[in-house]
């Protein structure tokens, strides 16, 4: 079963459950308290779910259900410094994934500020231009700040990789002081610049 399900940050979602492969040496047991940490998180016993996850051995917490859910009960429970660990270890266990990048990145504004974040999310990009959803939280961060200029760049390029995008970013109040980016019809993709990069 595939569950999808929002980690509360601008336009970012988290694909779970889904092609898991657990360690052939690993024990159901770990498998069946990750499922019933699922099921809890899913009823919304958010505490009852942490502590089942608290019950998983050490040599399931490698698994990317367990390490996915534990980011967002963390983030629920407000346990920052617990979520930012758990969030390098989705990047590391897969870097590809640009919504792993996104959660560390929120992970670390919680901890250290927002610099951080940033910080990361260039990070990213320096790895991998076309992450589309790293682009769109830049551009939120940006536009925050009234940075205006570089909020449309990195929003015009994330519309750009992701046009499915284009529905969530006219519905995010954050975006309000460049919605005529997102309104632009069809745009042309944006000039390879050092804005493609991620550098500042």
């Amino acid at each position: 079963m595939n569950r999808l399900r929002s980690n509360g940050s601008c336009g970012s979602q988290l694909g779970l459950r889904a092609g898991r492969a657990l360690p052939a040496e690993q024990t159901a047991d770990a498998e069946t308290l990750i499922d019933q940490a699922w099921d809890l998180w899913e009823e919304g016993a958010c505490k009852r779910a942490f502590a089942k996850l608290e019950q998983v051995p050490s040599s399931g917490r490698d698994d990317m259900a367990y390490l996915a859910l534990m980011s967002m009960v963390c983030e629920k429970l407000k346990m920052h410094r617990r979520r930012l660990s758990v969030a390098r270890l989705l990047v590391a266990a897969d870097p590809s994934i640009d919504i792993h990048w996104v959660v560390l990145g929120h992970a670390a504004r919680q901890v250290r500020g927002g610099r951080a974040a940033v910080r990361i999310w260039h990070e990213a990009l320096r790895k991998e231009p076309l992450f589309a959803l790293v682009r769109w939280n830049l551009a939120h961060h940006y536009c925050a700040l009234g940075r205006l200029r570089v909020a449309r760049e990195q929003l015009k390029i994330a519309l750009y990789l992701d046009p499915q995008l284009i529905a969530a970013a006219m519905d995010e109040p954050g975006f309000e002081p460049i919605w005529e980016t997102i309104a632009e019809a069809d745009p042309p993709p944006p000039e390879e610049g050092e804005e493609w990069k991620g550098c500042d």
